[in-house]
């Protein structure tokens, strides 16, 4: 149950944010000031969601949910409750750098070996 709570709030979070996206940048054309004066409220509803989201998942990993396949994929029951609830961030592709790797380390790389690259 607190994992489809998680996601619902994932849900009403992107739906907040199409809200935040869309409705103060048309009151900025049309001069509708009440229009535009929604994207605080929405980025702090947006705010919540989200983080009810990840109280969700911080949850399923220190209970061991493993019907997440994030916490099934990423923790074990033998784990210190501290380990399983930082791995809540930890399970992220890009916290481990894995999403920028390669362009990262090819820069590293040549600015290391000296090599330059062409510029456009």
């Amino acid at each position: 149950m607190i994992p489809e709570l998680g996601h619902f709030a994932l849900i009403v979070a992107l739906c907040i944010a199409c809200v935040q996206a869309a409705l103060p940048l048309i009151g900025s054309f049309r001069r509708d000031v009440a229009w535009m004066e929604l994207a605080r409220p929405a980025a702090a509803g947006q705010f919540v969601f989200v983080a009810v989201a990840f109280g969700c998942l911080a949850w399923s990993f220190v209970t061991n949910d493993f019907s997440v396949l994030n916490v099934a994929t990423n923790s074990n029951s033998h784990l210190p409750v501290h380990y399983r609830f930082a791995a809540t961030w930890g399970s992220h592709a890009a916290s481990h750098g894995e999403a920028s790797a390669g362009t990262g380390t090819s820069l590293k790389g040549s600015a290391l070996s000296g090599v330059s690259h062409p510029r456009k």
